[in-house]
């Protein structure tokens, strides 16, 4: 069920610790979350007016989860929220 906040922004539940590190790749989970972002884009354009509110869910994180963000991951992924979808879709 999509829900929005007071603001008209897509709430999404972000469960950190869904995947198994010692199998899949932090850059992997990123581009999960890339995919999940751009189908809500493609299905609802107020999203791309809005924005979305992320809520992450930090139970049942391990130290394995916390290995696999480096602080250039960290900030590879904060460039990419901040900047680069945006370009990427106010250029359509």
């Amino acid at each position: 069920m999509r829900r929005r906040d007071s603001h008209g922004r897509l709430v999404i539940l972000i469960r950190a610790a869904a995947h198994n590190p010692k199998k899949h790749r932090q850059s992997d989970v990123f581009k999960v979350g890339k995919m999940t972002l751009e189908l809500a884009l493609e299905d609802d354009e107020t999203v791309s007016v809005f924005g979305v509110a992320a809520v992450f869910d930090l139970s049942g994180v391990t130290l394995g989860h916390a290995m696999q963000l480096t602080p250039r991951v960290v900030k590879k992924a904060v460039h990419a929220w901040q900047v680069c979808i945006v370009f990427e879709k106010s250029a359509l």
